[in-house]
């Protein structure tokens, strides 16, 4: 599905200006006929005792599909997850919500691409993405190319705990029939009677922990080392992503520098899980935003699991830089509350590219490419290792 042609098609409904209100109330539903040969209709509604922020988190599809017990008017499946907020799921959900979507949408498909994506369309707003992940998904309309549902939420204001939820659908109608209200209300209703009965003191901590981001800190020489094996002939044994062959020999390894061009540390991070036998995900992405070259993030189970070894190996891998690069300074992992973010969208990894890492004032500078697929804007902006 072009997922991100369905975020610029977000944006522009965001943008419009002449809604008609259908119905008033503690829900609101609008909707407008001027959008080419469709329909839009707008549910608007707000949670007065659910903090934005446990919203957002709860609404990752690998989270709602791990604590399904959570979310009672549906069942959702994992069958691929993509990246942190991005899977293809199965959503099945109770019989009153599915005869409202089926009268809406008709004989709908329940896998759908379920994207989320923070900041957007503006900066604090969070909004999720459920789609078909093949044209033609919802069988009345087969010849709609896409037709998605989106939801978008954001502080109902600076000082309330309140959230704001907007729901929008795209309705394959040049007018919007009137039955639609009906349903539209009925859908927001299930929404806000899930979230009168919601705890989300507790659910919020497992949503806010579910991840771990770690940063890449002090490389004042260069990039950090690896661990080899030594063969019987005293070579440097490795698999690929070395620099040179100079190593020194710390613990039960030999350590070479890593690569400067193309350095990424998702995958650095990943290869020395992997020397300590743990097969874990490591991602460079958010919630629909990239990270930083520097960051990375897996999940917080996985972490916990190895985070006690991984200490002990990349303490080795502190003195063999120090050993090999003299000084006091060595590069470092720690864990951040705040992550940084590329201004570019993307669930595919991707090394930096090789002509935006350069070695300047003993410091690696990396270019961060700024990619905004909305408007086409390309721009460049250095970013230090701190």
């Amino acid at each position: 599905v072009d997922v991100e042609g369905g975020f610029e098609r977000l944006a522009q409904l965001w943008g419009l200006k002449q809604w008609k209100v259908e119905q008033e109330g503690e829900v609101v539903v609008s909707q407008t006929s001027q959008c080419e040969k469709s329909c839009v209709a707008r549910i608007d509604f707000t949670h007065a005792d659910l903090p934005y922020e446990c919203k957002a988190l709860v609404s990752r599809p690998e989270f709602m599909c791990e604590h399904t017990e959570l979310f009672v008017t549906l069942n959702m499946e994992m069958i691929r997850m993509l990246s942190p907020g991005d899977a293809i799921v199965s959503m099945k959900y109770d019989a009153q919500l599915d005869r409202a979507v089926k009268m809406l949408v008709g004989q709908y498909s329940q896998e759908l691409r379920f994207t989320l994506r923070r900041d957007f369309p503006n900066e604090g707003m969070t909004v999720a993405l459920l789609a078909p992940p093949n044209p033609g998904g919802y069988m009345m309309f087969p010849h709609f190319t896409f037709l998605s549902y989106y939801i978008v939420v954001r502080p109902l204001d600076e000082t309330s705990q309140a959230t704001k939820v907007t729901h929008f659908l795209e309705l394959p109608w040049p007018s919007f029939p009137s039955w639609a209200t009906a349903f539209l209300h009925q859908i927001a209703m299930s929404e806000i009677v899930w979230a009168r009965r919601f705890n989300c003191t507790e659910t919020f901590e497992l949503a806010k922990n579910y991840y771990v981001v770690l940063c890449l800190q002090s490389c004042p020489r260069g990039t950090p080392l690896l661990p080899c094996h030594l063969t019987s002939d005293g070579a440097v044994h490795a698999d690929g992503f070395i620099q040179d062959v100079n190593s020194v020999n710390v613990g039960h390894y030999a350590w070479v520098p890593a690569q400067q061009q193309g350095f990424n540390f998702p995958e650095y991070l990943e290869q020395l899980l992997q020397v300590l036998g743990f097969s874990a995900q490591v991602y460079d992405c958010l919630d629909g935003r990239r990270l930083v070259p520097y960051h990375a993030t897996m999940l917080g189970r996985d972490w916990s699991r190895v985070e006690e070894s991984f200490a002990k190996l990349f303490r080795e891998q502190r003195s063999a830089y120090r050993l090999m690069h003299g000084g006091k300074g060595a590069p470092k992992v720690t864990q951040v509350t705040k992550p940084r973010f590329l201004n570019i969208w993307t669930r595919q990894r991707e090394p930096v590219e090789d002509d935006v890492v350069e070695e300047r004032n003993t410091f690696l500078n990396v270019q961060e490419p700024l990619k905004v697929s909305i408007s086409g804007l390309q721009m460049r902006r250095a970013a230090e290792y701190p």
